[in-house]
């Protein structure tokens, strides 16, 4: 079961200075503000503690600070505004705010003049992309270009690393590498996503676990902070042991951190020196050419 949870502000009602004419930035007038905030996750559903949630309280106060301060010429840019600050909150995916001026003065009768903003945040995730059967390069390549196919915006590839496989390590050496992307898939539609994907470049499930194969793609971390649900974590649970993912993560976020604080580049220096050999490799990934940022097509199909 997955719950969907939004919160709703109705009909805040603020004093403002916001207007295209002279008159409304001086004598100002009454705005009336809805906020419609759909959250990626409510743990307070099950905790029952505040901390697990968006504080409508607390958003409404800060929503209000915004409408009665310094003013927007555009009602659009107030909502582009009071959007942005919505979306900061860790738990929010999306966003919907209407701004009406019951007020307005025009030549016409109107009970009330306004706009309505849709907005949804645009997710960073740091992916660790992995294989060692068949062209590994060329693997790399084909999963790079169909996640960007799919409306993912690449960002940042790391250089390409080989590196010795682990614990099963009677098996190819592994070509790894990084990529920065951004998205407005939640977690567990960007893992559906990488899953799925994996398996129309030949991945098939049934081998060994940490066994050869031709393609492999891991979430190692997101602009979210700690992420737990029954599909996934993040950061990836094994990032911090895994030498082949702590180096081209570093490549391309050498200020990375876990969400405690723990900074990645100490997690790499303290891995004790063993088998996991990660050296450059010749060839190099291209970024895909960048496409509109989204979800992708509707053959993801797994639960909202």
């Amino acid at each position: 079961m997955v719950d969907r949870v939004s919160i709703h502000i109705r009909g805040l009602e603020v004093f403002g200075y916001h207007g295209v004419h002279e008159e409304e930035r001086r004598l100002g007038q009454r705005f009336v503000v809805d906020v419609d905030l759909e959250l990626l996750a409510c743990p307070g559903v099950a905790s029952d503690a505040l901390d697990g949630t968006v504080d409508y309280a607390a958003l409404t106060a800060a929503v209000a600070d915004i409408v009665a301060g310094p003013p927007s010429r555009l009602i659009e840019h107030l909502a582009g505004r009071i959007a942005d600050l919505a979306l900061d909150h860790p738990l929010a995916d999306r966003v919907t705010v209407g701004i009406d001026k019951p007020q307005v003065a025009l030549p016409h009768q109107v009970r009330a003049t306004g706009v309505r903003l849709q907005r949804r945040r645009l997710h960073t995730y740091w992916i660790g992309l992995g294989g060692n059967l068949g062209d590994r390069l060329a693997a790399l390549q084909a999963m790079l270009d169909a996640t960007a196919a799919r409306g993912v915006l690449v960002d940042a590839v790391s250089p390409v690393y080989e590196t010795a496989p682990q614990l099963v390590t009677e098996q190819p050496d592994f070509l790894n590498a990084a990529v920065r992307v951004r998205s407005t898939l939640a977690p567990w539609r960007m893992l559906a996503l990488l899953k799925r994907l994996e398996r129309r470049l030949g991945r098939t499930t049934g081998g060994p676990r940490f066994g050869p194969r031709p393609i492999d793609a891991d979430i190692l971390l997101w602009d979210g902070g700690a992420w737990v649900d029954d599909r996934l974590s993040i950061p990836h649970p094994r990032l911090a042991v895994r030498r082949f993912a702590l180096v081209p993560l570093l490549a391309i976020h050498p200020d990375a951190a876990l969400p405690d604080g723990t900074r990645i580049d100490a997690l790499e220096r303290d891995l004790p020196a063993g088998e996991d050999r990660v050296a450059r490799f010749a060839g190099e990934l291209r970024v895909p050419d960048a496409g509109a940022p989204g979800a992708p097509s509707g053959s993801v199909t797994e639960p909202a």
